[in-house]
């Protein structure tokens, strides 16, 4: 693992700052490097942080100074800190790029969890690196209270029984195995309306088919046990309901630390169609989320 660094890509606001100490606990834990990335695009809009002093200055310089501003409190540690000022198409392709370049073993950053119009209009440059990224992606949520910084001692894995899961409990298994931390598995039966034997009305699958949390329950104990190093130690659970908004209930219940989940990695007018509940997590989860794609030939043997 020490040989395989952690990314922290910056944009130097107040959510990044949070997400910073999070990178940092983690390169250290891991006893990795941590390459500190700020990506910029040309064209890009000034940034509110920038003064009248420095408007019309090299953007490069600028962030440079920035950047050593950030962590200087930080330079005293002694692992091994790489900082980098790169420009490309577009932010989250940089964020790639580099980590591509440096064969990261994860990214972790900063999500302003914007939600409803704003969020359609501005999109969010943590989702499109999760959609983009070569390696899972740690994602913390600004929000009104912080997301505090303590040991992971019990991870919610959701799984949905598809490949796009066994990578995210094999995520779980190897941050579990490195924090000595218990996971709790957990799938979710869309509860959604259909046409009973009358016709007369509609009615839930879990009424069509009473027995179907036992057989999903089944199904989920072997699967854990075909993807996981340890299947002893993981709890499994199944519920009903709407996916994103039970997730979050059972973070609260249990008191869950942080969660690692598969995305389809969607893009483009199919993600607008379908949607997705990892982004839906992403924006709203109160705990970091460790997203990982499900195309990504990932298991975590070789971190």
């Amino acid at each position: 693992m020490s040989d395989q660094p952690i990314l922290f890509p910056t944009d130097f606001s107040e959510c990044a700052q949070s997400a910073l100490t999070h990178a940092l606990f983690h390169a250290e834990s891991l006893n990795a490097p941590l390459h500190v990335l700020v990506a910029h695009a040309p064209g890009d809009v000034p940034p509110r942080w920038l003064s009248p002093l420095e408007v019309g200055s090299s953007m490069d310089v600028v962030m440079q100074q920035r950047l050593a501003e950030q962590l200087d409190p930080h330079m005293d540690r002694t692992m091994n800190i790489v900082q980098q000022v790169s420009e490309g198409e577009s932010v989250p392709l940089v964020i790639r790029q580099y980590a591509e370049e440096i064969n990261a073993a994860m990214i972790v950053m900063g999500t302003h969890g914007r939600r409803g119009l704003q969020h359609f209009l501005m999109g969010s440059v943590a989702e499109e690196v999760v959609r983009l990224a070569p390696c899972p992606v740690m994602t913390i949520r600004s929000g009104k209270k912080p997301v505090h910084l303590h040991a992971i001692r019990h991870i919610l894995c959701p799984v949905d029984l598809s490949p796009g899961s066994a990578a995210s409990l094999r995520a779980a298994d190897w941050l579990a195995e490195r924090n000595q931390a218990k996971i709790t598995t957990l799938h979710v039966i869309e509860d959604h309306q259909f046409i009973g034997q009358d016709a007369a009305r509609m009615a839930p699958i879990s009424e069509l088919i009473p027995d179907l949390q036992e057989k999903r329950l089944t199904l989920l104990k072997q699967f854990c046990n075909r993807h996981c190093q340890n299947p002893i130690d993981i709890h499994c659970m199944i519920t009903v309901g709407r996916a994103y908004r039970r997730i979050q209930e059972v973070v609260e219940d249990l008191d869950i630390d942080a969660i690692a989940l598969g995305t389809h990695g969607w893009s483009g007018f199919n993600r607008l169609l379908l949607g997705s509940t990892a982004e839906r997590v992403i924006r709203t989860a109160t705990v970091p989320v460790l997203s990982i794609k499900s195309k990504i030939p990932w298991t975590g043997t070789e971190h």
